[in-house]
């Protein structure tokens, strides 16, 4: 995908709130238009993932500056290249106008939903490498997985690919550096360039 020539994404605040049937997923992110007045054509993906005991997007929504806009899924799964792999997405489309050097308040809200569960285990991938295709690069980026009361996940992680939290631990180089405050994990980046392009949490229950 190309760089977009006058829109920015200035920063992106991903929310996670985990539970072992749905996930809920809220995103809020900053763009700036630095040109001339246009509609902007916006895409979110998300990952597909298949078979029994994965999750499955549900309620999809998108408000800019809390007005709520339109969106409609694609007809058909498109690859996207994530590193070293090719995964299947599932595209969110929807416009957004913009006027002359105007910011807008963007944000997305879904469910990662699961029909079976009984595995005792959590994933829930998120796409990022999409965002480094507005110009520039992204400022700032931050996730939070709130956990809140819900003491019995003994093992969570976040990683920059999929891992599994078997007995030997997910690969040293693939998690990612996080704080805990109280029930809630974070992450942050600055100056976002592409890389990672997913962030996997997974988690494990008592």
């Amino acid at each position: 995908m190309d760089e977009h020539p006058t829109i920015s994404l200035l920063s992106e605040t991903i929310v996670h709130e985990p539970n072992m049937s749905a996930t809920r997923v809220t995103v809020g992110l900053q763009f700036r238009n630095e040109g001339d007045a246009c509609v902007a054509q916006m895409g979110f993906p998300t990952l597909r993932m298949p078979g029994p005991g994965y999750h499955q997007v549900r309620d999809f929504s998108v408000a800019a500056d809390g007005q709520p806009i339109e969106a409609r899924q694609a007809e058909e799964v498109q690859p996207l290249q994530l590193g070293d792999h090719e995964r299947s997405c599932l595209w969110h489309l929807f416009e957004v106008p913009f006027a002359a050097g105007q910011d807008r308040a963007l944000r997305v809200c879904y469910d990662e939903a699961r029909e079976h569960y009984m595995w005792g285990s959590l994933a829930v991938p998120y796409v990022l490498q999409t965002g480094a295709t507005w110009r520039g690069d992204v400022r700032d980026i931050s996730l939070e997985v709130r956990l809140g009361e819900r003491r019995n996940y003994h093992r969570v992680v976040l990683a920059e690919r999929e891992v599994n939290l078997d007995s030997s631990g997910p690969p040293a180089d693939a998690v990612l550096h996080t704080e805990f405050d109280g029930g809630t994990m974070r992450w942050s980046i600055t100056d976002y360039d592409g890389s990672p392009g997913l962030v996997w949490l997974a988690a494990e229950m008592g």
